[in-house]
């Protein structure tokens, strides 16, 4: 006896198929959201010694992999997050104009993933001026001119929306653009005079005082205005702030500017 068969499009057979498509979505999503979670995970741990440039490229590949697998817009945008400053961070520690170069125009194509979801973030438009800046700086004097207008719009967007974002980085980033900006230039773009850069750090400081960097930023314009004892006294602050994980969340960036800081001392001071 002939067996009976079911047609391919029989309500039982599309019953059948579509129970197995079903769970073989959920199977792949379930491995998927695991291996995104495994990932984040060692990213994270790579994360805490981004002062080793070694490391800090462990951290920004392992979190590369768990951005591809993240489904989550709003993890998606943290990690992106991470590896637009991961990138910021690693430009600092590069020697070449070449690397640095890379590692900046990596750093704001992350933070440009993330102003596709949202053009309005405030820490996406920071990382992106951020790394831009500093890309445009290794480029030279005037590429930074050419966009001051992109970086004020930026500021204005993060400013508007939470002015004492990422520890007052607002504030560090505007002084820094002043710094940067040629004496004869300032005026004619209105960035703002040293005085003004120097109350902006100021201000940076007041909101976390415990980050090295920004007194380094403020001894380093200091400099700039003849005030030496000012500019030694900020250095020693910036050498003695927290540089332990369990004591700050950003102890890798105090280890980073305890160096400056001491390069800057023995090369201005000559003070080890």
């Amino acid at each position: 006896m002939k067996r009976k068969t079911l047609p391919i499009f029989s309500h039982a057979v599309i019953k059948k198929n579509a129970f197995y498509v079903i769970f073989f979505i959920f199977l792949f999503a379930n491995l998927q959201a695991q291996d995104y979670k495994t990932f984040k995970l060692k990213g994270d741990e790579f994360w805490k010694n981004r002062d080793i440039t070694d490391i800090l490229i462990k951290a920004i590949e392992t979190y590369k992999k768990a951005e591809e697998l993240a489904v989550n817009k709003i993890e998606k945008k943290k990690i992106l997050g991470k590896i637009s400053y991961g990138y910021y961070l690693l430009g600092d520690s590069m020697k070449s104009a070449k690397e640095r170069k890379t590692a900046f125009y990596n750093g704001y194509i992350a933070a440009e993933k993330i102003l596709e979801i949202n053009p309005n973030d405030p820490e996406a438009n920071y990382f992106h001026v951020i790394n831009k800046l500093s890309y445009k700086d290794a480029c030279g004097m005037l590429y930074v001119i050419l966009y001051l207008k992109e970086f004020n719009r930026r500021m204005n967007i993060i400013m508007s929306q939470n002015k004492y974002v990422l520890s007052g980085g607002p504030q560090r980033v505007l002084a820094r653009m002043i710094h940067l900006t040629p004496y004869l230039f300032r005026n004619r773009y209105s960035v703002g005079t040293l005085n003004d850069a120097e109350k902006m750090l100021n201000e940076s400081i007041n909101i976390e005082p415990q980050l090295g960097l920004t007194r380094v930023f403020l001894a380093d314009i200091y400099l700039d205005m003849g005030k030496d004892n000012f500019a030694k006294e900020e250095l020693i602050k910036a050498i003695n702030c927290p540089v332990n994980n369990d004591i700050c969340e950003f102890a890798p960036e105090n280890r980073l500017s305890k160096k400056i800081a001491k390069n800057m001392m023995y090369k201005y001071f000559h003070i080890k």
